[in-house]
């Protein structure tokens, strides 16, 4: 079985939607994409505290997006977010 990144028929479904639908879906799969990295992080180290979860989700999220290995948001706690 061959592997399409993009099936066709829903790459024209995609470039007949609004442009608020668009970023429903962007933000939709954003999100998604979140969850499972901290559910990932969380199988990962089950004793990690949920602000260490927290971080580490961030910074694979960051990494996933392309940012540079040695960008300080993924060293530095305070873009990494806390836990409020």
């Amino acid at each position: 079985m061959k592997f399409e990144r993009f099936p066709c028929k829903d790459i024209e479904i995609y470039k007949r939607m609004q442009p608020q639908h668009k970023m429903q879906v962007s933000s939709d799969l954003h999100e998604l994409n979140r969850i499972w990295t901290r559910l990932e992080v969380r199988h990962d180290y089950p004793e990690w505290d949920e602000l260490r979860v927290q971080r580490e989700t961030a910074r694979r999220m960051f990494l996933e997006a392309g940012l540079p290995a040695d960008h300080p948001s993924l060293t530095d706690p305070k873009y990494l977010g806390t836990i409020e």
